[in-house]
């Protein structure tokens, strides 16, 4: 898989800072999967439903803490509170990235970093964009196979060297006082755009709408959001 010289560059700044054990790129195969799957069998991080009547299907339990929605901790990260919207809550980016960056420090030591480039739409149309993601969850990247195009097809599609959008999860301690979503709709560099996002379909649609209507009268979602939390 060719990667260009800014993803690396993005992808090793995140490992800097979270400093896990080994970094593993995901080519998107089903030979891939399968291994996730299996070694979350073996774990106990999936159990198999039955193989009769739900074939291939396998329940993931969550942490107790963790819920589907945490709204006092989702911040849009725009230039104004005005951008963020009526209802959302408001972060100033440079202050959104300084908390997120003392959760992200170290947060994946004794771990895998998954790379995981992604596209979110066919391959070949002009409304895709590529995506690369950064996760320690083997279910986070059992789950983007599943929702996107995983692997070369990601890169393929990138236009030039920086056109993805940076995304950076981790599970971080599970601690409910340590969690952030944080959605960055102002779109200068992937360097600076500390993020994570488990969901990345939400997070498009957020700054999908925002960015590109300023830059290419298109929609393009800006940098990803910050987010450490407790397993999907």
């Amino acid at each position: 898989m060719s990667v260009t010289s800014v993803a690396e560059q993005w992808v090793d700044g995140a490992a800097s800072m979270t400093r896990p054990s080994n970094v593993v790129w995901c080519d998107g195969s089903k030979q891939e999967y399968d291994r996730l799957v299996e070694a979350m069998l073996r774990d106990g991080t999936l159990l198999p439903l039955n193989a009769r009547t739900y074939p291939n299907c396998y329940l993931h339990r969550s942490h107790p803490s963790d819920v589907a929605r945490t709204e006092q901790l989702t911040f849009i990260c725009a230039r104004t509170r005005e951008d963020a919207g009526a209802t959302n809550n408001w972060m100033a980016p440079a202050e959104a990235k300084a908390k997120a960056a003392e959760y992200f420090k170290g947060a994946m030591r004794e771990r895998t970093m998954y790379v995981i480039p992604y596209l979110m739409g066919p391959a070949g149309s002009a409304m895709s964009r590529t995506g690369i993601m950064v996760t320690d969850s083997a279910y986070v990247v059992a789950s983007m196979h599943i929702m996107a195009r995983v692997g070369d097809v990601a890169i393929k599609a990138m236009r030039r060297d920086d056109d993805f959008i940076a995304g950076l999860h981790s599970l971080g301690d599970l601690s409910p006082d340590r969690r952030l979503i944080l959605h960055f709709v102002l779109r200068s560099d992937h360097s600076s755009a500390l993020g994570i996002d488990d969901v990345n379909r939400e997070v498009r649609c957020v700054s999908l709408g925002h960015h590109v209507v300023e830059r290419e009268t298109y929609v393009e979602r800006q940098a990803p959001p910050a987010y450490t939390a407790p397993p999907l």
